[in-house]
């Protein structure tokens, strides 16, 4: 008997065993779904930060699973909460919008069944305001510590395309700033500085940017018509210009003489020492009939700086009270000064094909005022 017994324990177990490694050869359809859930996941790679305008990709990435065996779907909603579906192993995104997009994605495995999930979020800013200076427009460098030759600086503003600038304010660095709003992606501006020298542009909207350059004198040796002189003692002016440096005045009633300074920057002309100045107009005190024919005064001109730049110094003599002086100052060969910076002292006359001079009157106050 206890030989018998002995035998059926023996079999028993060599059928559980037989059993056993048949089950590891052909294991339950849900045990192996089970197993492949557990053993494979899905996960997003792309850049969490983006500016609008660009365009960027997000990659599922699998772990645990064959590609060429997954089927991909995406979900992605914009800022504005408007969604889109698409499907494959990239989605491109065309960045439209500020703010943040989510995207989900479901990884199916087409033999099981089985999917995984994952989710991403990016984040949209504006690109930010791209400041590049040229010397002459249409040739604009970037970075700091530039070196110009010239008085006369283009700022060349950029955003991104589908974005307009906006509301901001430009300051050029030399006491003059622009508060303005434009409409656009990009815009041009052009400015005159009034002295070579170092100099900082700033630009602030909803974020603060700084350029740094340099106007180097191109004649640093030339100083025969360049000297300093005290503007606190030209200020004889009866009314401020529109310009508020545009132009200040001197009146010397014991010698009969009258000075002028006029600003490069209001001129809006690159003038340096050796620029060529031409007086048209009744600088001489005297009246002519015709308009059409301009004479050349007999007052001196010449360059000087002064502590608020740059500017042209008429000398006057023997001056007419109560005369109306009227005329223009020419440069180089035929750029006539930007009177119009210097109203309420600008004036037109049609009849006599005037398009634009300085009007100034002396009055016994020995001050300069604008005509009546």
């Amino acid at each position: 008997m206890k030989k018998e017994k002995f035998l059926g324990i023996l079999v028993g177990l060599i059928v559980l065993l037989s059993l056993m490694a048949s089950s590891c050869r052909e294991a339950p359809d849900d045990i192996i779904d089970e197993i492949i859930t557990k053993n494979w996941t899905v996960s997003i790679n792309g850049s969490a930060a983006a500016h609008v305008g660009d365009t960027v990709k997000l990659t599922a990435v699998l772990t645990g699973a064959s590609y060429d065996k997954t089927r991909f779907s995406w979900v992605v909603i914009d800022p504005d909460g408007v969604d889109y579906c698409t499907s494959g192993k990239t989605v491109e995104l065309v960045l439209t919008n500020i703010g943040e997009y989510f995207a989900d994605l479901e990884a199916t495995n087409t033999e099981t069944k089985k999917t995984a999930t994952a989710s991403f979020k990016l984040t949209v800013t504006r690109r930010g305001i791209i400041i590049s200076l040229g010397q002459t427009e249409g040739n604009y460098l970037t970075g700091d510590n530039l070196k110009f030759d010239s008085l006369v600086i283009f700022t060349k503003l950029v955003t991104a395309s589908d974005e307009s600038l906006g509301r901001f304010i430009l300051n050029f660095g030399d006491g003059f700033a622009l508060d303005t709003v434009i409409n656009n992606s990009q815009t041009v501006l052009k400015h005159q500085y009034s002295n070579y020298g170092d100099y900082k542009i700033t630009f602030l909207n909803s974020e603060y940017i700084e350029k740094t350059f340099t106007i180097t004198d191109p004649n640093p040796d030339d100083t025969t018509t360049v000297y300093d002189v005290d503007i606190n003692q030209y200020h004889d002016l009866a009314v401020a210009t529109t310009y508020s440096n545009a132009m200040f005045a001197k009146v010397d009633s014991i010698n009969k003489k009258f000075y002028l300074l006029i600003s490069v920057a209001a001129t809006e002309r690159t003038i340096g020492p050796q620029t060529q100045i031409i007086l048209k107009g009744n600088w001489n005190g005297s009246n002519y009939s015709e308009w059409s024919t301009y004479i050349t005064g007999t007052a001196k001109s010449l360059i000087v700086t002064t502590s608020k730049g740059r500017y042209i110094r008429l000398e006057i003599k023997n001056y007419n009270i109560g005369f109306e002086y009227r005329g223009n100052i020419i440069v180089n060969t035929n750029d006539w000064i930007n009177a119009q910076n210097m109203a309420p002292f600008y004036r037109t006359d049609s009849d006599v094909f005037d398009t634009g001079s300085i009007h100034f009157i002396i009055k016994n106050d020995n001050k300069i005022h604008p005509p009546q």
